[in-house]
């Protein structure tokens, strides 16, 4: 009952128009009251509960306004809602992701995170992988990085250190509940993947054969 009314409160306050664009005075931009009241609903609302009219709005909202108490947590959660919206189109595509396009080989930069917000997002069901494991799944799956990260649940991402002078390593996430990571046992135990029944739902995962 409290996720219907939360989410007809979304509906109500986005049909009533666009916040207005943040006031840009010395420092930090200021986010507007609406702007930041509708953040706050969203990070009280399971993202399963979101009105998918309103992910359109969250994925612009001008992070750099927002005040501390909200940023770290609105980062990791616009990353969740990103990350299940993959997982489930993909869920519907089968196991065959990709079988007549060509090798996606141009993807976005990785998203750069706050320390705070990278903690939230391993509260959240992700997990971190190695630069190895990451590109064993790509060998299982005949997928490049960039199809990773577009057809499962696959986050780059980057925390800023404290050396400007030193470019920032990525780190690799995946969401527990991506069907790939079970992929991730013959790797572990050194088996080879002979593409048979995939935990009870059928072909391995791939892009293309």
């Amino acid at each position: 009952m409290r996720a219907c009314i939360l989410g007809a409160g979304f509906l109500m306050a986005l049909l009533a128009g666009p916040a207005p664009a943040a006031s840009s005075t010395k420092g930090k931009p200021k986010a507007d009251p609406e702007t930041v009241r509708l953040v706050e609903l969203f990070l009280k609302t399971p993202v399963q509960d979101l009105p998918p009219e309103s992910v359109p709005y969250f994925l612009e909202v001008a992070t750099a306004a927002l005040p501390g108490r909200l940023l770290h947590l609105f980062l990791a959660k616009r990353i969740e809602l990103l990350a299940l919206k993959r997982l489930s189109e993909s869920k519907n595509k089968g196991s065959l992701k990709r079988p007549t396009q060509e090798p996606q080989t141009t993807c976005s930069d990785p998203d750069v995170l706050t320390p705070q917000a990278f903690s939230f997002l391993k509260k959240m069901g992700f997990n971190e992988y190695k630069d190895v494991e990451v590109a064993f799944l790509m060998k299982e799956t005949n997928c490049t990085m960039c199809e990773l990260r577009s057809e499962f649940t696959l986050t780059v991402v980057q925390i800023p250190g404290k050396d400007k002078k030193k470019k920032d390593p990525v780190r690799f996430l995946f969401r527990d509940d991506d069907p790939i990571i079970a992929l991730l046992a013959h790797y572990y135990s050194g088996t080879t993947n002979r593409n048979t029944s995939f935990f009870g739902i059928g072909a391995s995962p791939k892009c293309r054969y």
